[in-house]
């Protein structure tokens, strides 16, 4: 497990399955056109997840669009679950949340990075440390606005069993143009955050992403957009096979292979003219 949470923590290059979608090259960022993805290229850095970044999550405890946040994501994850492990805990409210709608006997855990998140953890003994334990016993994972979080995504994904369910929230790019390199309209999005969030995805790529990794979509909505927040749609997934298991180091790699070409400039100008 240790492993494959170096995802989440250290300097890792591109996520393994986004690193065979064809790419081209935007300044910090680069784009997928035909996959409708784009990525910060340098993750060397990171903001810091400190007492500050939780204590701004504490701020929003309370309010009226968080209580309509946590309901629909409460509602959507106990379809299916009874035992979740929430990875990326904010302050802590998407589980106290979860605990206080007991009718089912519910159990939630958690696990962050933030060592003000661990320690509330702790002190209610809900710490579930996935860097030593297996994850298999539950249910669900959690993992509201989290996964643009990581460096490695699939990585992380490729640690849960066969029948696992994973609920995302995540702020979706619909407006991504195959023409469009210069990405202006991801850049003026309110969600643009480099060194914090290094993936964007549209709605179909974030589908097609899972895919890739073994998930199938259960449904989506748009709950979160009609309580307030802008642009951030939810996900139900169900991992139904084990994911992709790339053989070459990227798609440039993959391809100058099948079509013999041995230039990595001229293969690029065949993809793209």
């Amino acid at each position: 497990m240790k492993e494959k949470l170096e995802c989440l923590k250290q300097d890792f290059p591109i996520d393994k399955v986004i690193s065979q979608y064809p790419s081209v090259d935007c300044g910090d960022l680069a784009f997928c056109p035909l996959h409708q993805i784009a990525y910060q290229k340098d993750m060397s850095k990171s903001v810091k997840y400190s007492k500050d970044y939780f204590e701004k999550y504490v701020k929003y405890e309370g309010t009226e669009l968080a209580k309509l946040i946590n309901d629909a994501r409460v509602g959507l994850a106990k379809k299916y679950c009874k035992k979740i492990l929430d990875v990326g805990i904010g302050s802590g409210e998407f589980i106290k949340s979860w605990l206080l709608r007991d009718e089912s006997h519910c159990e939630a855990y958690g696990y962050d990075i933030n060592e003000h998140g661990v320690n509330w953890l702790k002190e209610r003994k809900i710490f579930f440390d996935l860097e030593k334990e297996d994850p298999k016993d539950f249910d669900g994972v959690t993992l509201w606005d989290t996964l643009e979080h990581m460096k490695a995504p699939s990585d992380f994904l490729d640690m849960f069993p066969i029948g696992m369910h994973v609920f995302i929230s995540i702020p979706i790019f619909n407006e991504f143009n195959e023409q469009d390199y210069d990405l202006e309209a991801l850049k003026s999005n309110k969600h643009f955050r480099p060194n914090e969030h290094y993936y964007y995805f549209s709605q179909d790529s974030m589908k097609n992403f899972m895919n890739d990794c073994g998930y199938q979509v259960l449904e989506e909505n748009k709950k979160e957009i009609e309580a307030g927040r802008e642009g951030v749609y939810t996900f139900a997934f169900k991992k139904v096979r084990l994911g992709l298991k790339p053989k070459f180091k990227n798609w440039e790699e993959a391809g100058m292979q099948e079509s013999g070409i041995k230039d990595v400039e001229q293969f690029r100008k065949l993809i793209f003219p």
